[in-house]
């Protein structure tokens, strides 16, 4: 089971996101979980 919160990746671009920002840095999709 993977179900990973932290540490994500954007389902958009898949840039790494670190920490909990609101939005990708790369691509600015919304991260809302």
């Amino acid at each position: 089971m993977e179900r990973r919160r932290v540490g994500n990746v954007c389902s958009e671009c898949g840039a790494k996101i670190e920490g909990n920002p609101r939005f990708c840095p790369q691509c600015g999709k919304k991260l809302v979980w």
